[in-house]
């Protein structure tokens, strides 16, 4: 988000993280089409995660909780400890009761399952990106 911008019109610089290619361009153009998110990075595991939310120091982090070489929930606090001020919101197809809690301890702002609808996804994107803005 820019200086000046109100929460209204903030355009929200994110970084994807997903190991499933086509699952990533559908997160990309569902939430650039919103006109509320830049996607500015995409990660195929946890360890690029961590190295693009450092690098890019996005708004927001969508991640995966199962990728190769270094899951969701390992990524997360090397994600909140190299970018403090990212909000990180974990997408899974694993049921939320089986690990909203642990999510919740490593950092993540929200738990998602897999399989909401696009308009849901903005939905609750936006919600937590303007609990940030607002605190």
């Amino acid at each position: 988000m820019g200086p000046g911008q109100s929460v209204s019109q903030a355009v929200f610089r994110t970084v994807l993280a997903d190991d499933v290619a086509d699952l990533r361009l559908l997160y990309r153009v569902v939430l650039e089409r919103s006109g509320r998110f830049q996607v500015v990075a995409e990660a195929v595991d946890g360890v690029e995660a961590v190295e693009y939310a450092t690098r890019h120091q996005p708004d927001l982090v969508l991640l995966d909780v199962a990728m190769p070489n270094m899951d969701g929930i390992t990524a997360l606090p090397g994600i909140v400890s190299a970018s403090p001020h990212t909000k990180v919101v974990m997408l899974s197809a694993f049921e939320r009761r089986r690990l909203n809690d642990v999510a919740e301890a490593g950092g993540a702002s929200r738990y998602l399952e897999k399989g909401i609808t696009p308009a849901q996804l903005v939905e609750e994107l936006l919600t937590v990106m303007e609990d940030r803005v607002s605190s």
